[in-house]
Formats: C-alpha cells, sequence, structure tokens
C-alpha cells in the first residue's frame, strides 16, 4: 500500500543526509587550503619573530611584526567572487606620509585592489635633482604619462599631491616595485600610501612558503625605502654620483653616516664601510648585491697645485654570504 508521508521522509532524509556529506565534503576543502596558509604564516613567524594568527573556517591567517619601530601586518584574502582571486597585502606604519597615492602596472586588473577614484594621475618627466622624477603639471591628455619615462611608461601614478608622489617615487622605491612584480612570477602589485600608512597588495597564485618570504623581504625593503624618503640622507645626482647631506643613517647599526661611506650598487641604499663588510652586502630586504660603491668626492686643490688622489667609483665586494 503507497504511503504518501513515508515517502516524503524518505526523500527527505536521504536530501539531508547529502546536504551533511556536502557540507562536511566543503568544510575539509576549505580547512584545507586554510591549513596551507597557515603553514606558510608559520615559516614566516619562525623565520622574521611576531605574532602569528592561525586562520579559520570564517577568519583568513594573519601576522604581525614590530620591524624597528613600525608595526607590520601580513594577510591574504580572495577577491572577485566565483573567481576567488588570491591576494597577499602587508601593510606597514607610516606616519610622514602627507600624501594619497596609488601606484599600480598599467595592465593591472583594478578590481583586485581599493584605488581611490578621486586620486589625478601624475605627469613625471625624467629625473632631476637627487635623481627623483621632475613633476609638471598634469596634462588634459588621455595618456598623462611621458613616453619618455620607462618607469611611468609602465605603471599608473594616482596622487593628490604631485610633489610628494614624487620624492616618494625615489630610485630605490622603483626598484622594489619592478621587484615585486615580477617575483615569484609576473603579475599585478599595488602600492597604497594613505595618511599613516603604506599598503603593498599582490594577486598571488604561489603556495611556496619560499615564495612568500621573498615577497615579505621585498616589501619590507621597500617599506625601508619609503622610511628614508622623509628624512634628509643621500641624494643621487644625474651622473650616478652621490653627495653626502645630514642625518642619513646606516641601517645595519644606526648611526649617522659621516664618514667611510659606502652603497650598494644594485639599490643605492648608503652604509658605513665597516658595516658593508661585516654584514657581506646590503642591509635592504631582497637587494643581496654583494659589491659596493664609493662616492666621489670634490677634489681639493693640494698645497703644490696637484689634484688628491680620488678612490674610484666602481664596485667592490663584501664577504661571501
Amino acid at each position: 500500500m503507497w504511503r504518501p508521508g513515508v515517502e516524503c521522509v524518505g526523500i527527505g532524509f536521504v536530501l539531508m543526509v547529502v546536504a551533511i556529506l556536502l557540507a562536511v565534503y566543503l568544510s575539509v576543502r576549505a580547512q584545507s587550503r586554510i591549513d596551507v596558509w597557515n603553514q606558510a604564516f608559520a615559516i614566516l613567524s619562525r623565520r622574521f619573530g611576531g605574532q602569528l594568527f592561525l586562520g579559520g573556517w570564517f577568519r583568513q591567517p594573519q601576522w604581525r611584526l614590530l620591524y624597528g619601530e613600525t608595526f607590520v601586518r601580513l594577510t591574504t584574502y580572495t577577491v572577485g567572487g566565483s573567481r576567488a582571486i588570491r591576494v597577499m597585502e602587508l601593510i606597514a606604519q607610516f606616519p610622514d606620509a602627507r600624501c594619497k597615492m596609488d601606484v599600480y602596472p598599467r595592465s593591472a586588473d583594478t578590481s583586485l585592489f581599493l584605488i581611490d577614484t578621486d586620486l589625478k594621475p601624475v605627469l613625471l618627466g625624467g629625473t632631476g635633482e637627487g635623481g627623483r622624477f621632475i613633476v609638471t603639471a598634469s596634462s588634459p591628455a588621455p595618456d598623462p604619462v611621458m613616453p619618455d619615462n620607462e618607469f611611468a611608461g609602465r605603471w599608473t601614478i594616482l596622487a593628490n599631491d604631485e610633489e610628494e608622489a614624487a620624492l616618494l617615487l625615489t630610485q630605490q622605491v622603483r626598484f622594489h616595485l619592478d621587484q615585486l612584480r615580477r617575483t615569484p612570477e609576473w603579475s599585478d602589485v599595488n602600492l597604497s600610501i594613505r595618511p599613516g600608512w603604506l599598503t603593498i597588495r599582490r594577486k598571488w597564485t604561489s603556495k611556496l612558503p619560499a615564495d612568500l618570504e621573498a615577497f615579505v623581504e621585498l616589501a619590507l625593503g621597500l617599506v625601508d625605502q619609503a622610511q628614508m624618503t622623509r628624512t634628509s640622507g643621500i641624494d643621487f645626482l644625474d651622473d650616478g654620483q652621490v653627495k653626502v647631506v645630514e642625518d642619513a643613517r646606516c641601517l645595519i647599526c644606526g648611526e649617522a653616516l659621516q664618514s667611510e661611506l659606502v652603497y650598494c650598487r644594485r639599490c643605492k641604499t648608503p652604509h658605513h664601510r665597516e658595516c658593508w663588510e661585516y654584514s657581506g652586502g646590503c642591509s635592504t630586504y631582497g637587494c643581496r648585491e654583494t659589491q659596493f660603491l664609493v662616492p666621489q668626492r670634490h677634489p681639493q686643490p693640494s698645497g703644490d697645485g696637484s689634484e688628491p688622489a680620488q678612490e674610484p667609483l666602481w664596485p667592490r665586494p663584501g664577504k661571501p654570504r
């Protein structure tokens, strides 16, 4: 005898079992993905120290570090709904920021990042004193970046203060942005400056802990270089030489750079010669250069009218790293 009530109960029971099994499968799969990132973040914590917060079903892993006097936070998240594109994000305190700025590759997918639409394009026209960009008035043309500027031809630069943007985009900052874009493989990256904070975001596909370590090293190196733009230091001239100004400090010992100065051949970070030789190379995260250059000093005439011998401006190696 057919009993519709019993049949409905049976169908409902089967559906409930299927729903439970599906929920268990999805939760196990989600936890497996979280465990991958928990492990990668744990490796970072063991190497650099800091405080680790493991991820779970409803939260992503987070790693916090006191980097010198700067608070740094690394986290990861996904955007794009069903596409689920992962973004790695490092935020650092930047109390001396005096402008809003966003920098990203001209081919980047801007939906991955929080781009401020109120910022205007910055027109950069080559390099001038200090190896920095000379900023001119914004252009009404559709493409405001001058074609003879190689960096600006590859990157979109938006800011509410053109002069401050130019001061922040030093040769060293640009170098680290290029490295972040191509390491571990070419991908979209965004540098965002806001009052009090500096944020680096990157589209992320790798699951290798070593690639995440490389990203953190380069990001911290960019933080170092951005902070150096807020104080007086080394000015790089058009001919590649340097001149020393007051208040520059060595990143290794923290003391003023007043004598025995060398600078990195690759990223131009200044050091004491003794500190360079002690560490075996550049102290900037991600640079790994082992050869330094010696600043060219203005010759002082000697008593007999001859010019004093000057130390040549060529690379000198550090000890093997």
